[in-house]
């Protein structure tokens, strides 16, 4: 605390008097607190800390939270309001930490007029509840006194995503709220503007902050703590402030009239924006179809590539069984799985070899899923297959291929743990309509004419879509 009064009565401020003055004062036990009477001393030990009263003992004292607590901002803040002040009215009674008998309030700063008006000004920069302050509000107006209050900086830094109850209740009962930065020195304003269109009111900018010098805080006589006056200097830190205030809430109004008058066009560009996009998704959507045909067209074009002697002779062995062409090669043994990375043998290979397992171990029973592993392994060791082995990682893409070939209809659920695999009945002799197939499977090409190369697929499989899991012939069965 700045002040404390002596034996005798008196005040004493450390803001007005010396450090010679005051400390021999406190060594001699001849200062108190102005509240508990409790015996203080004269701190005055750090350049960070303005000079100020420090209880001995605060055990006894009934207004704590005007003590030792007190940070470093709050001081700061007090010190500049109260010398703001005294500038301002050199006529009037300012003083720092003023107890107000009616209320037993103690304000910051208070300012007795000579007709007696009395303004309390308060910085708070401690977080206090909306009740808090109502009723330490309602008690300077019970007592005809006019309060102003000014929160510190660290408030607004503090509440930067949403507000706190004691800023709302500010706000609602003055429509603005003032900040001090007690480092700068500087003053900001948090007001709102209303734009009044057809008898509504449109909060245009809930948020409008303007910074200016703490000089652009005037008090009218006439409004009380926080209103504003003009000057007569054009170039008065104020002056600039309003027009700064009211350059802004023109524009705002400009703005949103514009936007009132140009809602149509803004929406109609909107639109066309979107329709421009959807049309380039489309766009890239058709090229990217068209580049992934031509690579499975040219993958088709060779069919042996990439192939090890030992994996062709079995490959040759496999398309011959199944009596395939490089043209009726089926789409469904060149599908991307997850996992494939694990497999070097390429696609063709190993999913025809893995079909042709599937289809030679069912006979309407559970798929051997063990053997066809053994089987797997046993090529890899006859360097048949190239695979990585460690961790069984090459079981992974076979297990998402028979996922995969299950749902486009080559392997039939019969119930009680038992598969169907199809044969391979169903040929399609050219490329163009392999591919497109193969493309439906892996949701790159979507048919929709309807009646085309997957509606035959699936009605020769009895299925009605090729994501659709067919268990009709099942029920049917056991009706």
């Amino acid at each position: 605390m700045f002040v404390a009064r002596t034996i005798a009565g008196y005040r004493v401020c450390t803001l007005e008097q010396s450090k010679d003055e005051l400390q021999p004062l406190a060594k001699s036990g001849e200062l108190m607190c102005p509240v508990c009477h409790e015996e203080v001393r004269y701190w005055s030990q750090t350049d960070s800390v303005r000079p100020h009263f420090k209880h001995k003992s605060k055990e006894n004292c009934l207004d704590d939270k005007y003590g030792e607590n007190e940070t470093i901002e709050h001081q700061n803040g007090k010190y500049l309001l109260y010398k703001h002040l005294k500038e301002l009215y050199p006529k009037s009674q300012v003083e720092l930490e003023y107890r107000v008998k009616e209320t037993e309030q103690r304000s910051d700063v208070i300012v007795i007029h000579p007709n007696g008006e009395k303004w309390a000004i308060e910085f708070q920069c401690s977080p206090i509840s909306k009740d808090v302050w109502s009723k330490r509000n309602n008690l300077y107006k019970s007592a005809g006194i006019k309060a102003f209050w000014m929160l510190g900086i660290s408030v607004l830094h503090r509440n930067k995503e949403k507000k706190s109850p004691l800023e709302n209740a500010i706000y609602q009962d003055n429509q603005r709220v003032f900040y001090l930065d007690t480092i700068t020195k500087k003053v900001i304003l948090h007001e709102r503007f209303l734009y009044k269109f057809n008898g509504f009111n449109f909060d245009v900018s809930p948020d409008v902050f303007i910074t200016s010098n703490l000089s652009a805080v005037l008090i009218q006589p006439e409004k009380g703590p926080g209103a504003i006056r003009e000057l007569q200097s054009q170039e008065s830190p104020l002056t600039l402030w309003i027009q700064e205030l009211n350059d802004f809430y023109e524009q705002q109004e400009e703005k949103f009239r514009n936007h009132l008058t140009g809602y149509v066009e803004s929406k109609h560009a909107e639109e066309e924006l979107a329709k421009q996009q959807e049309q380039e998704k489309v766009k890239q959507k058709k090229a990217a179809q068209k580049a992934y045909f031509q690579n499975l067209m040219d993958r088709r074009g060779n069919l042996l590539k990439n192939l090890t002697d030992e994996e062709s002779e079995l490959f040759r062995a496999l398309t011959k069984k199944y009596q395939l062409t490089p043209e009726s090669f089926p789409g469904l043994f060149l599908l991307t799985v997850e996992g494939q990375e694990h497999i070097e043998t390429p696609s063709q290979l190993w999913q025809l070899w893995l079909y042709d397992q599937l289809f030679e171990t069912t006979r309407d029973s559970r798929i051997p899923w063990d053997t066809i592993e053994r089987n797997f392994v046993n090529n890899m060791l006859k360097r048949v297959f190239r695979a990585q082995i460690l961790g069984k990682q090459f079981a992974i893409p076979l297990h998402y291929y028979k996922f995969k070939i299950n749902k486009i209809g080559l392997i039939e659920f019969l119930g009680d743990l038992k598969e169907l695999v199809h044969p391979l009945d169903f040929l399609i002799h050219n490329h163009k309509e392999n591919i497109l197939l193969q493309m439906h499977w892996e949701g790159v090409w979507e048919d929709i004419s309807g009646g085309g190369i997957v509606d035959q697929w699936d009605s020769h499989y009895r299925r009605k879509s090729p994501y659709h899991i067919n268990l009709k012939k099942y029920l049917l069965k056991n009706e």
